[in-house]
């Protein structure tokens, strides 16, 4: 009897979702997928107007948590790429990780996923058509570099050139990828300009988390001749965004008993699961070991960054010469900011 309603529950879940997938193909939406079980989904794509999803292979890895190993579910994805008209993102592998009570096992400072990417590549057509995602993450980084604390540089370079080139001094592409350079045999009246850095951290207080970059390379290319457009490429490597952990709570969750640590876990999961519905990335760390974002189309008058340096840099100004009266006058900010601005942009 089990057996044959498992089997009826089975056929019915099948009818509809060969009806669901008949009917989204007649919107012009496209589903396919070579393999789908509990552990695994193979060769998935969804085409949609506009745009497409590919995805290689899933796996799903469940565990039983133990004490050397407090983890549920290890998800690896390989090969995934989308692609629609501003935006084309690839990347060759990514794992995540789903901890239990991890601040009991001090795995991390409160985020229960562990996130880990490999060979991200993301190719934006323009600047100005940026998609939300973005958006987002360029204000989130320029809100953090500009108003967090540095806790460490240990190396800061900029070049500047300008003129004709025509020889590059790397690669041009290396496996589809925009790499900081020209075309042999390219001659252009550019603009160049390239900032590298080396273990750079940023905290950013008011959400106790880390920005660490081991390795930083920026370069932005303005062509002077070509309706004034310029090329942006952005390469860093083992990238992480990490929660600080507060070590009040941490000082006082180590001197409670094994009971009253467990209960204190518990009592925790409610308000853990009320902000991840406020700010579901505040479950999640992240660690990115290869990052190539280009836009093929980049304006400066789009970048959030120099915007805000500009700004915070008006700021610094004002509240020195109202500390410090006498010391700089009669000097027209605004006109001087707007000048350079519209050399630059």
């Amino acid at each position: 009897m089990l057996t044959a309603s498992l089997f009826t529950l089975s056929a019915i879940a099948g009818l509809l979702l060969t009806a669901a997938l008949s009917f989204t193909r007649y919107y012009g939406h496209i589903l396919k997928v070579s393999r789908l079980s509990f552990t695994n989904i193979q060769n998935f794509s969804y085409f949609a107007p506009g745009w497409y999803l590919y995805i290689n292979n899933v796996k799903f890895d469940y565990h039983w948590p133990t004490k050397k190993a407090p983890y549920v579910l290890i998800v690896t994805a390989d090969g995934y790429e989308y692609k629609d008209e501003a935006v084309h993102v690839s990347v060759d592998h990514g794992e995540v990780k789903i901890w239990v009570f991890p601040k009991y096992f001090r795995l991390t400072a409160g985020p229960w996923i562990a996130s880990k990417v490999d060979g991200f590549v993301m190719k934006i057509s323009s600047s100005r058509r940026a998609p939300w995602f973005v958006d987002l993450l360029k204000s989130n980084i320029t809100h953090s570099v500009i108003g967090g604390d540095t806790i460490r540089l240990n190396a800061l370079s900029m070049k500047t050139m300008f003129g004709q080139f025509a020889v590059p001094d790397v690669e041009h592409t290396v496996d589809d990828v925009a790499k900081i350079g020209l075309h042999d045999g390219e001659v252009n009246d550019e603009l160049r300009v390239r900032i590298s850095t080396s273990q750079w951290h940023v905290l950013a207080p008011w959400s106790s988390r880390i920005y660490s970059y081991d390795d930083l390379q920026a370069e932005l290319r303005k062509n002077w001749t070509d309706d004034n457009r310029g090329t942006f490429v952005l390469i860093a490597k083992e990238c992480r965004w990490t929660k600080v952990p507060n070590y009040e709570q941490e000082e006082r969750f180590r001197r409670m008993s094994l009971p009253g640590a467990i209960f204190s876990t518990l009592c925790s999961i409610p308000k853990a699961i009320y902000e991840a519905c406020q700010n579901p990335m505040s479950m999640v760390d992240i660690h990115a070991v290869r990052t190539d974002v280009t836009f093929t189309d980049f304006h400066l008058r789009d970048a959030r960054l120099i915007k805000a340096a500009t700004d915070k840099a008006k700021e610094e100004f004002v509240d020195y010469s109202t500390r410090h009266p006498g010391v700089i006058q009669n000097i027209a900010w605004d006109m001087f900011l707007s000048e350079v601005l519209s050399a630059l942009l």
